[in-house]
């Protein structure tokens, strides 16, 4: 029986260490395409980016950027009177 128990601890300590290490180079991963800015691209810039978008997904969602306008002007708070 403790034969066993010392297999479940031992699997379950290489499972841990083998997710935490796919965490970590999808980590460098990512903050690799951020640096490169290279997200909307088709080809990853490296291999750790290549297994972050395999884990995280392809999926990137472009977005409009917000136009600016001119008339944006920091406004006081407003306060109310007293009576």
């Amino acid at each position: 029986m403790p034969l066993i128990g010392a297999l479940a601890v031992t699997v379950v300590a290489a499972v841990s260490v083998s997710l935490a290490g796919i965490v970590i180079v999808v980590i460098l991963g990512i903050r690799h395409e951020e640096r490169v800015l290279s997200m909307t691209r088709r080809v990853a810039p490296g291999l750790a980016a290549r297994l972050a978008r395999l884990v995280i997904g392809l999926y990137v969602r472009k977005t409009d950027p917000e136009p600016v306008r001119g008339d944006d002007v920091a406004e006081p708070p407003c306060t109310a009177s007293r009576r």
